[in-house]
């Protein structure tokens, strides 16, 4: 992936945006040209090899070759940003051993996590594409039902947002949903700032979120109608 922009020649590949899924290991090649020419039929088009693995403690780990090959605009260096999916506790990151630090920058070399998708984001300074890359994390390993829990975690979220709208939707402006609600629904926005209480915080949102089901009665897909008054929930059908 590249960064967002209107045409492939519009901005720079800078960073490479790699996204890793969970899994033992696995490999791929991204191949790169100029992208108007056809120069490529001339072998004038470069790749890099993209290896992911996991330590023996279970870490993963993901490798970039040196880029082979070359053509005319190649760049030198660039810097990388490695989304690790569904990367329930991260720890420390590493790249080519260096230690990166963990920041709420959306830019420039540092690590961030978005509780909301479950995702690592690793951004690495410019690195000189004849030299091989590194990226290692560690994770505050999850085990048994917490495991079970972060599992299904972002599809919770996802589904309290719904009901969250749902309700909004039809009591605004005379009500708005219960504060058990907000506060479940809002747990991603708070992992974010605080990846090292993931574990808590799940754990808490899966009480709140039974609470809230509970109270709610929802059912999705049904025709429902909610009203609240103080924290509390009532029902009613919804006409159409």
């Amino acid at each position: 992936m590249q960064p967002k922009m209107r045409s492939t020649h519009e901005l720079p590949i800078d960073p490479l945006i790699l996204t890793i899924f969970p899994g033992d290991s696995g490999s791929c090649e991204v191949y790169e040209d100029e992208g108007n020419t056809l120069g490529y039929q001339e072998g004038r088009s470069a790749t890099i090899h993209v290896k992911m693995k996991q330590t023996t403690l279970g870490d993963p780990t993901v490798q970039i070759s040196p880029a082979t090959g070359s053509y005319p605009g190649i760049r030198r260096a660039r810097a990388y940003e490695i989304r690790f999916a569904n990367c329930t506790n991260p720890e420390s990151v590493f790249c080519n051993n260096e230690s990166i630090a963990r920041t709420n920058q959306k830019s420039g070399k540092g690590w961030m996590y978005d509780g909301e998708s479950m995702t690592l984001i690793v951004r690495t300074r410019s690195i000189e594409g004849n030299r091989p890359v590194e990226v290692r994390i560690t994770e505050r390993k999850l085990t048994g039902e917490i495991l079970e829990i972060a599992d299904g975690f972002r599809n919770k979220i996802a589904r309290l947002r719904r009901v969250a709208g749902l309700i909004n939707a039809n009591a605004w402006p005379n009500d708005w949903s219960p504060d058990v609600l907000v506060h479940a629904e809002q747990t991603g926005n708070r992992i974010s700032f605080h990846p090292e209480n993931l574990k808590n915080r799940i754990v808490r949102t899966e009480v709140r979120s039974a609470r809230a089901a509970r109270g709610a009665g929802f059912i999705e897909g049904s025709r429902i109608r909610f009203s609240f008054k103080r924290g509390r929930i009532s029902r009613g059908i919804l006409t159409p």
